[in-house]
């Protein structure tokens, strides 16, 4: 129902101007969204039904919660390069590599598209604490020195490796220590690119050195086990893992033997009983006993 409220006044020159409003209408309850605004106690936009769903998606991802399992390539088997499990425990950062979709122009007529031709990697970058021994250093020292040595350059597959970095969960249910992992991200044919330097300085007194390693790679592989039980789906690719790594580190007695039994002992392959074991060894039980 409308009403004329304010009625027609007439002004000179013969115009008249008016104003109609919907009477027995609330204009406030007129154009009101779904969930918005409305009587429900947790609208769409309330901060109630933003925590739900936080909650519901357990949380958010830490990035601190990682483990870094590198294979050592064909070519350091017998080279005395010190503890690969000190090396990569001792991996204070890296991260996920993504990869860009390489596209070309196509103007036939009218607007033009793009179309893919070539999937892109980054370079993945890795920063490792350094031991007082310098373990790190040497181990990727070595694995370099064998791609290239003196004008001759040693063939691909021999220094070819594979990496593997665990993404965890902090907040899913766990057996004491150990945390479920959430995505496993495999690095193909990957091998260290950059050698980083490392600086010294007496301002740096207290601090701890850092190593930064740039690798490249050939493939990239992304498991995610956040849909099935992690324990279960991660055995077989852990397995694999160490029994790469035992073959390579075969000229190290204490460590081949040492991984072997690691290996053999899994019966719940969960990151914290994996750090447990290996914080035994070099270098990073000596930083403060930080998994023991």
């Amino acid at each position: 129902m409308f009403g004329n409220i304010l009625g027609k006044v007439k002004l000179p020159g013969g115009v008249s101007i008016g104003a109609n409003f919907p009477i027995g209408t609330d204009p406030s309850k007129g154009k009101k969204q779904p969930g918005v605004g409305g009587e429900d106690s947790t609208p769409q936009n309330g901060i109630n039904r933003m925590m739900a769903n936080v909650k519901r998606g357990g949380l958010f991802s830490r990035p601190y919660l990682y483990y870094v399992f590198i294979t050592p390539p064909k070519t350091l088997m017998g080279v005395d390069v010190g503890d690969i499990r000190g090396v990569q425990l001792n991996c204070s950062a890296c991260s996920i590599p993504g990869f860009t979709m390489a596209t070309k122009e196509h103007k036939p007529y009218g607007l033009k598209r793009e179309y893919v031709y070539e999937k892109l990697f980054d370079t993945m970058n890795m920063t490792f604490y350094v031991s007082e021994e310098m373990h790190e250093h040497n181990f990727f020292n070595s694995w370099m020195s064998t791609m290239w040595d003196r004008g001759r350059v040693n063939w691909y597959r021999d220094y070819v490796s594979t990496i593997e970095i665990f993404q965890c969960a902090g907040t899913k249910p766990g057996e004491g220590d150990d945390l479920p992992v959430m995505m496993k991200v495999k690095l193909i044919d990957a091998y260290p690119k950059t050698l980083g330097a490392l600086p010294l300085g007496y301002g740096t007194a207290g601090s701890i050195q850092n190593l930064p390693i740039d690798f490249t790679f050939r493939d990239i592989e992304y498991t995610d086990y956040k849909g099935g039980k992690p324990v279960e789906k991660i055995l077989s690719s852990l397995s694999d893992g160490f029994a790469h790594a035992q073959n390579a580190l075969s000229s190290f007695t204490e460590a081949g033997s040492a991984l072997g039994g690691l290996g053999k002992s899994l019966s719940m392959p969960k990151i914290g009983s994996i750090l447990k074991q290996k914080s035994q060894f070099l270098p990073i039980s000596k930083l403060g006993g930080m998994f023991v």
